[in-house]
C-alpha cells in the first residue's frame, strides 16, 4: 500500500500536469488530472488542497463557459475555507463566484461577491485580490452604464497592480482605457 508521502510526490506531479493542460487549453485532459488529485486529496483528507482543488476545476469549467458548474466548484472551495478559516483564499472563491456572476449578467449578485472579496482581501492584506476585487465592481459598474464610476475603482487597481509589478498589469490597463472612452476622459 502506498503511504501519504507517495501519494503526495504522487499528486503533486499530477497538479503540474494538469496545470500545464489547463495553460495550453487542453480543458478535458486538466479537468481529468485536477479530478485525479481531488479524490487523492479527499482520500488524504487534506481539506486546504481539496479547496485549491476545487478553485482549479472551477478555473476549467468557466472557461468552458459551464457556469453552473463553476459556481458549483467554486462555492465547494468558498465553503472549505470558510471551514478552515482561510480568509485569503475565501476572498478569492468569493472573487470568482463575483466573475460567474457577472458573466452570466447578473451584475447584483456580482457585486455582493466582490464586495465580499474586497472586505476580506483588505481584512488579510491582500493588496493583488484586493485590485480583483475593483477591477470586478468596475465590471458591474460598466454593465450597469456606470463609467465614471467604475473608472475611479479601475484606475485604484491600476495603481495597485503597477506597484506590485503585477501579472495582469495589461488587462488592468486595458479595462482602464476602454472605461476612459466610455466616460469620455
Amino acid at each position: 500500500m502506498e503511504r501519504g508521502g507517495g501519494r503526495r510526490d504522487r499528486v503533486t506531479a499530477i497538479l503540474l500536469r494538469g496545470s500545464t493542460a489547463h495553460q495550453r487549453k487542453e480543458l478535458a485532459e486538466a479537468e481529468r488530472l485536477y479530478t485525479e488529485a481531488l479524490d487523492i486529496y479527499r482520500d488524504l483528507g487534506e481539506e486546504a488542497s481539496q479547496a485549491i482543488v476545487l478553485n482549479d476545476l472551477g478555473g476549467v469549467a468557466r472557461e468552458r463557459k459551464d457556469y453552473a458548474r463553476a459556481g458549483e466548484f467554486f462555492r465547494q472551495a468558498l465553503a472549505i475555507a470558510e471551514k478552515i478559516g482561510n480568509k485569503s483564499h475565501q476572498a478569492t472563491h468569493s472573487g470568482n463566484l463575483g466573475k460567474v456572476a457577472l458573466e452570466q449578467n447578473r451584475p447584483a449578485e456580482a457585486r455582493r461577491w466582490f464586495e465580499r472579496e474586497l472586505t476580506l482581501a483588505q481584512e488579510v492584506g491582500r493588496q493583488d485580490v484586493v485590485a480583483a476585487a475593483q477591477e470586478g465592481l468596475a465590471g458591474v459598474l460598466e454593465k450597469e452604464s456606470r463609467p465614471d464610476e467604475a473608472l475611479v475603482l479601475a484606475e485604484e487597481a491600476l495603481r495597485i497592480r503597477e506597484h506590485l509589478r503585477d501579472q495582469n498589469l495589461d488587462w488592468t490597463r486595458n479595462l482602464v482605457e476602454r472605461l476612459r472612452k466610455k466616460a469620455g476622459k
